[in-house]
């Protein structure tokens, strides 16, 4: 990816309702970017959502998105763990590196 920037998307779900809101951020949780999340296209569908991201500087960098429900539920930064690794519901995070 280069610095002029990109749209970047995703899809989100919570089985405890709609989802109202997603989040990014680019500074490991330092500050959040309200992305724009469209309207579902059935109740228990995945909703996508979408960010115009203009890096700071070239490097390695993590995006982190979280999504947050009509029922108050936000993605914790970090899994609960349990032996198998199931049901697994935190933040989700990507490494990109950022050319010049």
């Amino acid at each position: 990816m280069t610095r002029e920037g990109c749209v970047v998307t995703g899809r989100a779900w919570s089985g405890a309702g709609r989802v109202t809101r997603v989040e990014v951020t680019d500074d490991h949780g330092g500050s959040w970017v309200d992305a724009v999340v469209d309207e579902p296209v059935s109740r228990f569908a995945w909703q996508s959502w979408s960010l115009r991201w203009q890096p700071q500087e070239p490097g390695e960098t993590e995006l982190w998105s979280r999504a947050t429900d009509a029922a108050g539920n936000i993605q914790p930064l970090t899994p609960a763990w349990n032996l198998g690794g199931y049901a697994t519901n935190s933040v989700h995070r990507v490494p990109v590196t950022v050319e010049e």
